[in-house]
């Protein structure tokens, strides 16, 4: 059998069972935090933003934090001549911050500032010297991370002060006496490492970030952490959730970096959850559940296959690929030279009795990194020693266990900075070996600095029949940064007309639905709308055929738009009736699809409201608007969500905002499917000419101002997003306006929310959240970017987490402060929340549209609802 294990896991230490077999990892998907008014627009209940809403701490996996921006120069406005870097060669990305850019916000005297620190620690080299880089090649080949550690570990005399990749690459202070070793595992096994010098590495380069960041992780493996996926865990600070059979590791993510000022140390925490179930029990139940093998087999590749695991014995992260039925851990291989079935192997190797003989083997292809370590061949794996990683839906959708789950990991401020302090001391201590040996030292206090507090907002609805606008200041406002309690008594800003509709709900629901549509028109006609009495269609069932009868009966006719009352949230009757409303080969026509458990609530005329909103919306009205003083403004939002049937495919959507904050303002969206992975150049630069001629047709004028925000960048994408979609936006551009005879002024910001920087108010030893409004772009931003982070957003629970501005390109001519004022300005335009959101709106109206394709359309083209974007502007709201 050809090898189904990495050499490593053949030789070496035996681990022993010392630990838990079922690990499970959740990934945060703000399951517990709330919603916007849907999921999809079933729950009208006035909830935040699925990505922006409250601030509990994110589980599980961490993003790699804050990319390295790379591109164009930046704008000219109010910008000074400025000091190149000292030390450039510390940034491993080429500059982009503008030459002439001195401050990224310069504080003026009628700015508020306040005192704020972060979750960063200054740290310092005692002896700054240069190391020598050698290459460690291993005969015979080596992919093990931990018996390459163990290999190297045992020449610590013969090496000295060294430090190791794990893999390949190790760094040492001084010339090794010779250039080859040999030395073995504690089975036996020789091994003869071999040692290439490839360079010398200086103090002041990028790659020295990358050893101070080796011996950091060095340090918290000396604090006995357990190392999963790329953090460190403490399985002796483990919390259980009993009800739900969950168990809780605490972790840490760190990363050194030089930023503006200095190398600073980040440390944010993360949570290992873990399941006490097994693959094994999952292919039981759905071997109970089927009728043959061949359903049996169908359904359990459903639902493991594309299912990333954690195994017993090493735990390591596995995506698996495929189940294969036809082999058993009664299949053999061959090991140095024998032939042992995996029974034998476990039993002999970890001490691990298997117990099922006929269970099948779970599959995992190697990914590009293995390739690229040396591991060209598939692993085979146990299900009965491979748990689940991530929360299944049923548990997200579970109320009591997601607030379990909240109250276990959510920190307050105060909370968060006692455990900075505490895992510092820690370090300190436990992990002092590694960090005296190299002569690292952290400091003892968290990096302080100032903020910047933008002034509040003043939130603008439309006139009353006494001819008087609502105004409501949130300088005054009782609840910090939403406006909730002040929609019962306002006009929307452009209120709609509501005609040809139709009211749509089962007959076992017409006592519920008639209540319901009449508090309904009481509320839409108190926010300033006409609506019409409507056609109402009553459905003998609930089954999603007899909704797509009907709606299709009635497309055919004059229908302008539809709400449909369903009992319960079920995916498929929803996207059933998405799919035929708004892919109709007549007209497409919005939709609202609300719940009997949000409808018949004890809030019932605030549901109302919220649905009048959402409706009011999705005919081309606007319910709130704010004073935005640019003429000519386009700005555009762009997101990317996985399709959820295919794991191979995703959606990126864009939605541009026309004149915001304009009585005349409009939408305009595009979505494309592509392929996972693959980047959107191809329909980035083709979906922005549709943006601006389509401003062009409704303005009879090109847009003087373009501001982009792109989401959806990781670490490794903004190389890509620099050099291709910019330059295709730009070339674009210039097709366009060559005949005006000049380009507008641009800006390309792209921005992160999977960050692990928190800010935090300091007053003495207190330490709280920042108010909505808070600008930091100094001290903790990055001295080769033009970046800042915003706090745009209050939270009741938890820690308000920041969203990061990368501004890659700029010839807005907007100053560094104008540009953070219009960001936040943004913030504060998305309708299906009555308060701000942590990102722009056009960036949340993206991400809601994404989320509705590929998690519930799954549609291959998008035309028809550009075609319906002429007179309905936020359809997918």
């Amino acid at each position: 059998m050809s090898s189904h294990y990495e050499r490593g896991q053949h030789r070496g230490e035996e681990r022993g069972r010392d630990y838990e077999k079922n690990r499970d990892s959740f990934r945060g998907r703000d399951g517990f935090r709330g919603r916007d008014r849907g999921f999809g627009d079933r729950d009208a209940s006035n909830k935040r933003p699925r990505d922006d809403s409250v601030g509990s701490d994110r589980i599980g996996k961490f993003s790699r934090g804050r990319g390295r921006g790379r591109g164009g120069r930046g704008g000219r406005g109010g910008f000074k001549r400025m000091e190149k870097p000292e030390k450039p060669e510390f940034f491993d990305s080429p500059v982009t911050r503008p030459d002439n850019l001195v401050k990224k916000g310069e504080t003026e005297r009628n700015d508020e500032v306040v005192k704020l620190c972060a979750n960063y620690f200054k740290v310092s080299s005692m002896n700054p010297v240069a190391m020598k880089m050698y290459s460690v090649d291993f005969e015979p080949p080596m992919f093990n991370p931990k018996f390459c550690k163990i290999l190297v570990n045992n020449l610590k005399d013969e090496l000295g002060v060294h430090v190791f990749d794990d893999k390949n690459s190790i760094y040492l202070l001084n010339e090794p006496s010779q250039s080859s070793f040999r030395t073995a595992l504690r089975d036996g096994s020789e091994f003869t490492l071999r040692f290439t010098f490839r360079r010398k590495i200086e103090y002041n380069e990028a790659t020295y970030f990358q050893i101070m960041n080796l011996v950091i992780r060095k340090s918290l493996q000396d604090m006995n952490l357990e190392l999963i996926g790329r953090n460190y865990f403490d399985p002796k600070a483990s919390m259980t959730i009993h009800g739900a059979k969950l168990q809780i590791w605490p972790g840490f993510a760190t990363a050194i970096r030089q930023f503006e000022k200095s190398l600073l140390l980040c440390c944010d925490f993360t949570h290992k959850v873990i399941r006490e179930e097994t693959v094994l029990s999952i292919l039981k139940d759905c071997q109970q559940a089927s009728r043959d093998d061949r359903e049996y087999q169908m359904m359990a590749k459903k639902r493991i296959v594309g299912m990333t695991v954690i195994s017993a014995y090493n735990n390591k992260n596995y995506r698996i690929d495929d189940i294969d039925f036809r082999k058993s851990p009664q299949d053999t291989f061959e090991i140095n030279g024998k032939t042992k079935s995996f029974v034998e192997y476990f039993s002999e190797r970890y001490n691990i009795k298997i117990r099922d003989y006929r269970q099948p083997m779970l599959i995992s292809k190697p990914k590009a990194r293995d390739r690229r370590g040396g591991r060209n061949l598939a692993v085979s794996l146990i299900p009965e020693l491979s748990s689940p990683v991530g929360v299944t839906d049923e548990m997200r959708n579970d109320f009591g266990k997601m607030r379990d789950l909240a109250d276990k990991t959510r920190m307050t401020p105060q909370q968060r900075v006692e455990r900075l302090f505490n895992f510092n001391k820690r370090l300190k201590s436990d992990g002092a070996q590694s960090l005296d040996s190299n002569q690292l030292s952290v400091d003892d206090r968290l990096v302080e600095f100032d903020g910047r507090k933008l002034p509040e907002q003043k939130i603008i609805f439309g006139r009353t029949d006494a001819g008087d606008v609502k105004v409501v200041d949130l300088k005054r406002s009782e609840n910090i940064g939403e406006w909730t309690s002040n929609l019962k008594d306002v006009v929307m800003f452009k209120a709609m007309s509501v005609e040809r509709w139709i009211f749509m709900f089962p007959q076992s629901l017409e006592k519920q639905s008639e209540a319901f549509l009449e508090k309904f028109m009481k509320a839409g006609g108190k926010l300033g709308m006409q609506i019409s009495k409507p056609k109402k269609v009553l459905l003998p069932n609930d089954r999603p055929d007899a909704y797509v009868d009907k709606i299709q009966t009635y497309l055919e006719r004059d229908c302008g738009f539809l709400l449909i009352v369903v009992p319960n949230i079920r995916a498929e009757r929803y996207r059933m009736i998405k799919q035929t409303s708004l892919n109709s080969r007549f007209k497409p026509t919005p939709t609202q699809v609300i719940t009997l458990k949000v409808m018949d609530s004890k809030a019932g005329l605030s549901v109302a409201t919220n649905v009048a909103i959402q409706v009011n919306c999705k005919l081309g009205g606007i319910p709130w608007s704010i004073d935005i003083p640019i003429s000519g403004l386009l700005t555009i939002g762009f997101s990317i969500t996985n399709d959820t049937q295919d794991k191979k495919l995703a959606y990126g959507a864009m939605v541009a905002s026309m004149n915001p904050g304009k009585s005349n303002g409009t939408f305009f969206s595009c979505v494309n499917m592509h392929s996972k992975g693959s980047n959107c150049s191809d329909y980035f630069g083709v979906n922005i000419i549709k943006m601006i001629m389509r401003y062009k047709n409704t303005y009879q004028a090109l847009p003087e101002r373009v501001i982009i925000y792109r989401d959806g960048v990781g670490e490794g994408q903004i190389q890509y997003v620099v050099g291709q979609e910019l330059n295709d936006v730009n070339s674009k551009l210039d097709m366009i306006y060559s005949k005006c005879g000049s380009k507008p002024q641009v800006a390309f910001i792209i921005i992160n929310k999977r960050i692990n920087t928190r800010i935090f108010s300091k007053q003495r030893d207190s330490y709280d959240n920042p108010l909505p409004g808070t600008v930091v772009d100094d001290v903790i931003t990055l001295p080769e970017r033009y970046d800042f982070y915003l706090i745009s957003q209050s939270v009741k629970q938890g820690t308000v987490a920041p969203t990061s501005y990368n501004i890659i390109y700029d010839t807005s001519c907007l100053k560094p402060k104008e540009m953070q004022l219009l960001s936040y300005k943004l913030c504060h335009l998305y309708y299906n929340w009555s308060g701000t959101t942590r990102v722009p709106s056009v960036v949340q109206y993206a991400q809601k549209l994404a989320f509705l394709f590929g998690q519930h359309l799954h549609l291959n083209e998008s035309t028809t609802f550009e075609k319906m974007d002429n007179h309905r502007q936020l359809y997918f709201l």
